[in-house]
């Protein structure tokens, strides 16, 4: 894999923070991640859960963190990429990242819950898979993030599972009023009134990814309020106000 590919890795912080908020005087955590706000790639960041399907069998697969744990017998490593697998701090292994696959059905009994979320989730992954085209005999994953009622009460979304392909999240910087959101009061701006959870930025050239959270500006921005909301409420009419098209992630398939 090509060391510029994402691959699923530990995403970075954008700005420096202080006890899970960001300094009022926003510090780019690094020069990298400077140019990565000015001249990279914007996506939109989908509450969800990172996932990956291997395409030429159709198995979905889940990200694991297994810092200081025997390797299940089950997962595969996270493939080299633009990405870190594994962190440490004080010589102690943090983040230690592995793709570990969804239990088939069968495995299950047929009238638990569990038994119904994992028939969609094969159902969705299998649907995926076959509108890929790939000559590739060998594990060809795509990551993407599980979404829904059942994926982290992702606001919006009534479904149980959707799939968000994170490569097809792009955002375009040029907001509708022709200013850009590429300014720090800009984007400070945008997630006081705009209800999602923030963005992922990729460097222009090394492809490496940093994260902007809604909810390191304000511990009660409208993403969080939402979110909350919807857990209790699953609907979203008094939050109607606060979504538009680029709110919204592009579903590849949902059930």
């Amino acid at each position: 894999m090509s060391k510029n590919k994402w691959n699923g890795g530990k995403i970075s912080s954008m700005f420096i923070f202080e006890n899970n908020k960001y300094k009022d005087q926003l510090e780019f955590t690094s020069i990298e991640a400077n140019d990565a706000f000015y001249d990279g790639i914007w996506y939109l960041k989908v509450h969800g859960s990172c996932c990956a399907i291997d395409t030429v069998s159709g198995t979905p697969y889940q990200r694991v963190n297994l810092p200081n744990k025997n390797k299940l017998s089950n997962v595969i490593n996270l493939e080299d990429g633009c990405q870190p697998k594994t962190l440490s701090k004080n010589d102690i292994i943090t983040h230690d990242y592995y793709w570990e696959p969804f239990k088939h059905p069968d495995e299950v009994t047929n009238k638990s819950k569990q038994y119904k979320l994992l028939v969609k989730i094969w159902k969705l992954a299998d649907m995926f898979s076959k509108s890929k085209v790939t000559t590739d005999l060998k594990k060809n994953l795509v990551l993407v993030e599980l979404c829904g009622y059942k994926f982290q009460k992702t606001p919006g979304i009534d479904n149980d599972v959707v799939i968000v392909e994170h490569l097809k999240q792009e955002f375009n910087t040029l907001l509708t009023d022709g200013t850009t959101i590429r300014t720090l009061k800009n984007i400070k701006k945008y997630l006081s009134e705009h209800a999602i959870e923030g963005f992922i930025c990729s460097h222009p050239k090394s492809n490496k990814r940093f994260k902007i959270k809604s909810n390191m500006f304000d511990k009660d921005c409208l993403h969080d309020l939402f979110h909350k909301y919807w857990m209790k409420h699953r609907n979203m009419d008094i939050y109607q106000k606060f979504i538009n098209d680029c709110d919204i992630p592009l579903f590849r398939f949902r059930l």
